[in-house]
Formats: C-alpha cells, structure tokens, sequence
C-alpha cells in the first residue's frame, strides 16, 4: 500500500530545502521544486543542469511507507547536498559515471551522520 505525500509534507519539504540551501550558500543556482508521482519507489529526487545552474528537486506523491518528518528531513538534506560536489561531478561523470554516483552518496550520508551527530 503506498501512503500519500500531502501538500502539506511537500510544503515542510521545501521548507527544510530552503534551510539547507541557505547553509551550504547556495543561492547562484536555479532551484524549482515539483511535487509528482513517480513510479519508481523513490521518495524524492534531483535533476540538475550545471551549465544553466538549473536544479529541479522533486518529491514523490506516493511512498510506500508512512510519511515522517525525520525522512522529509534527509530527503531534502539529500537533494540538496547533491548540489555541492556538482561543479567536480560534472567533470568526473563524463569519465566515471557509476563511481561518481557511488561516491557522491557517500559523501551525502558521511555529511548527514555529521550534521545530525556531532561530537
């Protein structure tokens, strides 16, 4: 069963994309929010144009599991966080494509652990 993602959710979602922008300072780009289904099962998602400095970040209207604040908190952390390495990616992934993928996430979760669980 998938739950609804509500306007509500997707307006505390931007909120919390806002927040992240505004700390890693990065308001020379472009960045459009959508709130759409998708058929994949994933909560949210990034799609981004670094010549244009255009970055649509979308949140899916269906989850399968039940929507918590704590998850729209690292879904937008995580689209956002995308944006950082994006002038080095955009070099790397014409080379090495699935490594930079891999190693972005990486870098995204060691952030989140950083942000969340200070020592």
């Amino acid at each position: 069963m998938k739950h609804k993602v509500t306007d509500e959710d997707f307006q505390y979602f931007i909120s919390q994309c806002k927040k992240w922008i505004d700390r890693f300072s990065l308001q020379e780009w472009k960045i459009y929010f959508r709130h759409q289904k998708d058929d994949a099962d994933v909560l949210a998602a990034y799609s981004l144009a670094y010549t244009d400095k255009n970055v649509t970040i979308f949140l899916n209207t269906h989850w399968l599991n039940p929507v918590e604040k704590e998850e729209l908190d690292y879904c937008a952390f995580h689209e956002v966080a995308h944006i950082l390495p994006a002038p080095l990616f955009a070099q790397c992934h014409i080379l090495y494509r699935e490594e930079c993928d891999s190693q972005t996430h990486t870098l995204i979760n060691k952030l989140w652990d950083v942000v969340n669980h200070p020592h």
